[in-house]
């Protein structure tokens, strides 16, 4: 009776594992199934897309030259700009182990399932793989591309419609940045301002205060990734774009455009700014920018002298029209219309 019952146990002990297994293999498919583009070339299938290794983005790698090329080492590579949605780029791509044959490439953006080409032009492939070898590789072609949206974006590349290699890359788009405020002010504040020192005459060492057009901006980061480095020339930098009647302003009130540095030369005066580099997402930033218009008093050191009240109140009518401008090493990252308020 042991021995039975032991049985009956095992048996029901597998008919339950059976059954849950089948109950698994019969549970619904992921009804958002891959759509190909009516246009994309025959040769392209559901399961090249399959082997998409998510976690093998493309690296940079050197080949010996003084060029170092980002891709699969000896396999694929292009050397050009990090590209940016909807900006057209230049690249040379590299190929390893091919010396010629009919590129395709096909992008594949990781969240939206967005299937697009690459190629400018708009069109999926093009001749002219074998431009010779370079930087160690065995086939090269120069070609203009392109992709619709930041994200994460694997490039299927096939050679004479077979698959090849697939580059694995992430493009970034404009940090989220948003104007909370603007402040503008004409003041005459050493604490803000600081001071110039008399070098010479009778009056050795008493101090200038410059009076200044002062912006005061709170920016917040609403996207999620940091922005900006702690590092210098690679934070974040502001600066004040006049639009035609601001500038014509500015030079009719203070003789020069105070928003062109160099223009400054010779005035005995300048221009400053204070703000963070860096701004974590969620986060708000404040930023300073002073621009200063002279002293009040005449004197060989600081030849400009501050306008009349009259003038001030002009320059100050129109110092929000004007663009502020966010950039990251020389490149821009955001535009802010100041005469257009904040929805």
């Amino acid at each position: 009776m042991k021995i039975k019952s032991l049985f009956v146990a095992l048996f029901l002990c597998l008919f339950v594992v059976s059954g849950c297994t089948s109950t698994k293999v019969l549970e619904p498919q992921n009804p958002n199934k891959l759509s190909l583009p009516e246009d994309i070339p025959n040769f392209v299938t559901v399961k090249d897309f399959e082997k998409i290794d998510w976690d093998r983005t493309a690296t940079d790698f050197g080949t010996g030259t003084s060029s170092d090329i980002v891709g699969n080492k000896n396999k694929l590579g292009i050397i050009g700009p990090e590209l940016k949605p909807n900006k057209v780029e230049k690249w040379l791509w590299h190929f390893w182990g091919i010396d010629k044959g009919e590129l395709t490439i096909v992008g594949y953006n990781q969240d939206t399932s967005n299937i697009s080409p690459v190629l400018s032009d708009g069109v999926w492939s093009r001749t002219g793989v074998g431009g010779g070898k370079i930087n160690g590789a065995d086939a090269s072609l120069p070609s203009n591309v392109v992709l619709p949206k930041a994200g994460k974006w694997a490039l299927l590349v096939y050679i004479d419609g077979k698959l090849f290699d697939i580059l694995v890359m992430d493009i970034k788009g404009k940090p989220s940045l948003e104007l909370e405020d603007a402040n503008i002010d004409i003041v005459k504040d050493k604490s803000l301002l600081g001071s110039i020192k008399k070098t010479e005459g009778e009056r050795k060492g008493d101090e200038l205060i410059p009076t200044a057009l002062v912006y005061e901006f709170t920016i917040k980061n609403t996207g999620n990734k940091t922005v900006g480095i702690g590092e210098f020339d690679k934070g974040i930098e502001l600066k004040i774009e006049p639009k035609e009647k601001l500038k014509s302003v500015s030079e009719d009130v203070i003789g020069f455009n105070i928003y062109n540095p160099d223009d400054y030369n010779g005035s005995g005066v300048g221009f400053g700014h204070s703000f963070s580099s860096v701004l974590k997402p969620d986060e708000n930033g404040e930023y300073t920018l002073s621009y200063d218009l002279g002293v009040s008093e005449e004197n060989s050191q600081v030849p400009l002298l501050v306008p009349s009240k009259e003038k001030l109140y002009d320059l100050k009518e129109y110092a929000l029209d004007a663009f502020l401008v966010v950039t990251i090493e020389n490149q821009e990252i955001a535009r802010f219309d100041l005469n257009k308020p904040k929805n």
